[in-house]
């Protein structure tokens, strides 16, 4: 939940080992059963980054950031709808689009609206977890100790 397997994945190649593909290889992924607990892993998604990024400052990227512009560009233009209703028409038409590609993939109603909505919850979520783990550990300082928890790691 807290982007342990990134950690694992960038101490690896720190080490000096090599990440490779085994087609054969299966990974099985617990899904969540639930549309809460779905935005709920999103949002510790979007906030594990930033912890990530405490630790490995060159582990974030600008693609990581995408999702919380994505979250405060929806809130912007739904604000800005209430005074020029046109300001609502490219949030529309990102759902207009993910749903018609649902529909065409798929052939089914249901899924191409579960589409729309899913990705929206996963859009919002992490990007909410984003910004608010980037305001409160990055911004105001209450972010992990990297030093403390490097030194107790070589005392362990």
């Amino acid at each position: 939940m807290l982007a342990e397997d990134l950690d694992l994945s960038i101490r690896i190649r720190k080490a000096g080992f090599k990440a490779r593909l085994i087609q054969e290889a299966y990974v099985y992924h617990k899904r969540r059963v639930s549309l809460r607990r779905f935005a709920k892993q999103m949002y510790m998604f979007g906030t594990g980054r930033i912890g990530l990024k405490l630790i490995y400052p060159e582990s974030l990227k600008a693609v990581h950031c995408l999702p919380a512009l994505f979250l405060l560009g929806c809130i912007f233009l739904i604000i800005c709808s209430f005074f020029r209703w046109w300001a609502i028409l490219p949030v529309l038409a990102y759902a207009l689009a993910l749903w018609l590609s649902a529909l065409v993939e798929t052939r089914s109603l249901k899924i191409a609206c579960m589409a729309v909505l899913t990705s929206f919850i996963q859009l919002f979520s992490y990007g909410y977890g984003f910004i608010k783990a980037y305001i409160w550990e990055v911004l105001l300082g209450h972010g992990r100790n990297v030093n403390k928890e490097l030194k107790m790691r070589r005392e362990s």
